[in-house]
């Protein structure tokens, strides 16, 4: 469902969004009445504003490279925001990567200076954006810290085999949270390291049919928009995730 556009950038629910939250709203109806409804309506919408403006920071920096962003899509588990390259040079990648985090620690210093100014509840966004913001920059491809470190990994080795490596460290990451789930009691690490392995099996399977072509892109399922640029674009998806702390 598109919600709206921002600086011609598509930004889109999914449906199982909308569903997870009409089913919330009915839980906290029954359990605390309108006010707690409304206390809940307004908490996902600070979370997912700040995952939209998390997108829209890795959007902005693309454009300085000529990259498109095609939309911003929101789950019940964060954002995803569609790019229309492949893999970007090492600099280009480290840029765009940390542009998201970047928009999370700059609303956290504006969140402390207004919690100072005695504005209520900016504590609370403060402590959101510093969580989204660290959280994404751990080495777990395709999260931004995932990318940084095929970044760095792609200085020293071929491209692919550099995604390759990263995607092994995505999953010891993923399979670590699976195991520090029940132990720290915050089960939406259970949830994050699950959705990691997932993401994980599709895009080294990929990933490996990549290396077998010799580091070739097999060619895309629909034509590709005309453009002056002489690099090929296919859809690229990052993922950010919010929830790996337990909410209140």
């Amino acid at each position: 469902m598109r919600l709206l556009t921002i600086q011609r950038i598509p930004i889109r629910l999914h449906g199982s969004f909308v569903l997870l939250a009409m089913v919330m709203l009915g839980f906290e109806l029954l359990r605390g009445g309108v006010i707690a409804a409304l206390g809940a309506l307004l908490l996902w919408g600070a979370i997912f504003g700040t995952v939209v403006l998390h997108e829209l920071g890795h959007a902005l920096a693309g454009r300085l490279f000529g990259i498109r962003t095609r939309d911003i899509t929101l789950y019940p588990f964060g954002g995803v925001a569609r790019m229309e390259l492949e893999q970007l040079a090492p600099l280009p990648e480290v840029v765009v990567a940390v542009a998201g985090p970047l928009v999370n620690f700059t609303l956290a210093a504006v969140a402390w200076m207004a919690h100072l100014g005695g504005l209520p509840g900016m504590e609370k966004w403060m402590v959101l954006n510093l969580v989204l913001g660290s959280f994404n920059l751990l080495p777990a491809f395709p999260m931004d810290g995932g990318r940084v470190l095929r970044a760095v990994l792609s200085l020293f080795m071929d491209p692919v085999m550099a995604t390759l490596i990263a995607l092994r460290v995505s999953r010891w990451f993923g399979w670590g949270f699976l195991v520090a789930a029940p132990i720290v009691g915050a089960w939406s690490l259970a949830l994050v390291g699950g959705l990691l392995l997932l993401v994980n099996r599709a895009a080294t399977r990929r990933w490996q049919v990549i290396a077998a072509m010799g580091g070739r892109t097999p060619p895309p399922r629909t034509a590709a928009r005309t453009t002056t640029r002489t690099i090929p674009r296919r859809p690229d998806e990052r993922l950010d995730l919010p929830f790996a702390h337990p909410r209140a």
